[in-house]
């Protein structure tokens, strides 16, 4: 039997994500750093930055697609 560390929370945190859940967390996000930048103003649009990474996962041997917007991370795995 294994022990439970931090590593591993983490590991098994990652499948937490569905397709479906990840975009809605995205999206959600998108949304939540949205209102924190228009503050009392209205504006035309807005811009919201976000970057995405994508890695080999070892521990899964799968594909791990990430993306944080305003310092929250959100990951999807891409099982073979």
């Amino acid at each position: 039997m294994a022990n439970i560390s931090k590593k591993y929370i983490d590991d098994h945190k990652q499948n937490v994500h569905t397709v479906d859940s990840f975009g809605r967390s995205l999206i959600e996000q998108i949304l939540n750093e949205s209102i924190k930048k228009i503050g009392e103003e209205e504006k035309e649009s807005l811009t919201i930055d976000a970057k995405f990474k994508i890695q080999a996962f070892e521990p899964a041997t799968c594909i791990r697609l990430c993306t944080n917007v305003n310092g929250v991370e959100i990951c999807y795995h891409v099982n073979m």
